[in-house]
Formats: structure tokens, sequence, C-alpha cells
């Protein structure tokens, strides 16, 4: 396999399993509330990690690196509940889309934060993601504004903050297993 389609395979395997996590997901907040489903998608498979992590002796993170995984918890059950709630309140293909759009925010919350610069290809694609949750909205009636659209790029835009979060992270020098715990 080439290198290029190595990315492209990695990108089909992420998108497939962001697919069927989303359709567990959509089956559990059936018989589970919306809080209980976060805890199951988040601070069970933290408690695995940090528990099979104490079996390798790790050593707890210095003072300064708490603050960089107490934000990055934050996001990711921020970008949890958004995803949920919109689960429960748009149809399984519209969550999974305005979930996915979080790489889309990473370049602007990237410039907000360490004010990188920003590629000339942002906007118009930005511009195409926005004009894509008007036409959610468009029905027989014309446009029907739905607010749970803007919860689920709410998953999208927290998202993207975990991502950038775990990226300074992964800086520290801890097993990936403690920094994703």
């Amino acid at each position: 396999m080439t290198l290029n389609s190595r990315a492209c395979m990695f990108m089909l395997l992420s998108t497939f399993t962001l697919a069927l996590n989303s359709f567990i997901a959509k089956l559990l907040t059936d018989y589970f509330s919306t809080s209980e489903v976060v805890f199951l998608r988040v601070f069970l498979p933290a408690i695995i990690m940090l528990a099979l992590a104490a079996g390798i002796k790790w050593q707890l993170p210095n003072k300064s690196t708490w603050r960089t995984f107490a934000i990055r918890a934050i996001f990711i059950v921020l970008c949890q509940n958004c995803f949920l709630v919109a689960l429960n309140t748009l149809t399984l293909v519209e969550a999974v889309i305005l979930f996915s759009t979080g790489p889309l925010f990473i370049p602007l919350i990237e410039r907000g934060l360490f004010k990188t610069k920003l590629n000339w290809l942002l906007l118009p694609t930005m511009a195409l993601m926005f004009a894509g949750v008007i036409i959610q909205n468009i029905h027989s009636d014309g446009i029907q504004w739905r607010w749970s659209l803007l919860i689920g790029l709410g998953a999208g835009i927290f998202n993207a903050c975990s991502q950038i979060t775990l990226f300074r992270a992964s800086k520290i020098k801890l097993p990936m297993m403690v920094i994703n715990g």
C-alpha cells in the first residue's frame, strides 16, 4: 500500500468507526439517559485506561500539565454531550455530518489561541459548511430553523478543541494511555 493510499484508508476507517460509534450511541440513547451514555462513553474508558496505565507504573503528571488535561477533559465531555443531544434530536446522518465538521474549526481555533496563519482555502470551505447547515434546514414549507443543528455543530467545535488540546498534551512526556485516560 502506498503512502497516499494509507491516508485515504485511515480516513475511511476513521469515518467508518465514527459512523459505527454513532449508530451504537444512537441505540444506547433509547435505553439510557444522555448523561448515562456520556458516562459510558467518556469516564468508563478513562478509568480502564488509567487502571491499565497503573500497571506500567507511570508517575503522576506535574502541576503545570494538569491544566492541559483538565481543559482537554472538559472539551471531550462537552463534545460528547453535544453529540449525544444532537443524536436524540437529529437523524444519525445529520449528527455525524455536523460532528465531522470539527477539523474545519481547528485552523480558526489555532488562529485565535496561537495566532497561526490561515490558509486562503479556509474561508470558502467555512462558507460551504455553513451553507450546508442552512440547506439542512430547508423543508417543503421553506427554511425552518432547528436549534439542534447548532448543538450538532457545537459537537464539531468542541471536537476541534479537544484535538488541539490533545496535540498540546502529546508534547508531555507521559505514555499516551495516561494522556488519553
